[in-house]
């Protein structure tokens, strides 16, 4: 009897390795497998994010044709600019509105950006105050908002069609600093020749008066900035620098 429960046991194994052997041989080793199976991106899955403005902070101008794709990352987002500038009055930009309007919280701020042209339906909207929600506008283009910026409501309407053109958002906020630029090769050589820059101011013609007078009369105009983007970015950059909400990368 003892001899029978033995060999039962010996043929039990045997079954067990030999079905461990056909399922390995079915399955080909895991250092086998193309790395582009592991390594390669699922295609077209990627939605139209809003404009991205750093440190979990994004940008959209809500349209009626703002798809789908970006209206759900922009609900996801951190933190959200929402620009209403330059919105239509239609019931889809309204209902979207108020979807963005519950999301907000203290920790997920929501600013609105208001023009002169913002619909009465948006604007009326808007709760006077809730935790999280800031509201940005010019300060003579006669609407009412929590912030209002000293700027000219013209141009700021300029910067708002300009983000609708496909403007990118950046680069209205980040001032541009211009600066000469200085080629090293050519001081060195001057340098090596003897030439100093009181020599060369010598050398340089005296500037026609009249050109002089003209170039001071009409000064170029300053690189076109959203005056009201810049100041949500920085009250953004305010809220993570006082840990009033957390931070994001």
């Amino acid at each position: 009897m003892l001899a029978g429960l033995v060999g039962l046991l010996v043929f039990t194994l045997v079954l067990a390795v030999a079905a461990r052997a056909d399922d390995s041989a079915a399955r080909p080793p895991a250092s086998t497998a193309p790395k582009d199976a592991v390594l390669a991106p699922a295609k077209d899955t990627a939605p139209a994010d809003p404009a991205d403005l750093g440190r979990g902070l994004r940008y959209l101008q809500l349209a009626a044709g703002t798809s789908d794709s970006a209206f759900a990352a922009a609900l996801a987002a951190p933190a959200l600019v929402l620009d209403l500038r330059v919105a239509s009055n239609e019931p889809a930009v309204e209902e979207r509105l108020r979807e963005l309007l519950a999301r907000a919280t203290a920790a997920r701020p929501l600013f609105i950006l208001l023009g002169r042209a913002t619909p009465d339906t948006l604007r009326t909207a808007i709760p006077s105050a809730a935790p999280g929600l800031l509201t940005l506008a010019a300060k003579d283009n006669g609407v009412a908002a929590g912030v209002m910026i000293a700027v000219d409501p013209a141009r700021d309407r300029t910067a708002a069609e300009a983000l609708a053109t496909g403007k990118p958002p950046r680069e209205l906020v980040e001032e541009r600093i211009e600066k000469a630029r200085f080629d090293e090769a050519r001081l060195a050589r001057d340098h090596a020749n003897g030439h100093r820059e009181r020599e060369e101011a010598e050398l340089t013609p005296a500037a026609d008066p009249a050109a002089k007078l003209e170039k001071t009369a009409a000064p170029a105009e300053p690189p076109l900035q959203d005056l009201l983007l810049q100041r949500a970015v920085f009250i953004h950059r305010g809220l993570l620098a006082l840990g009033r909400i957390p931070e994001h990368t």
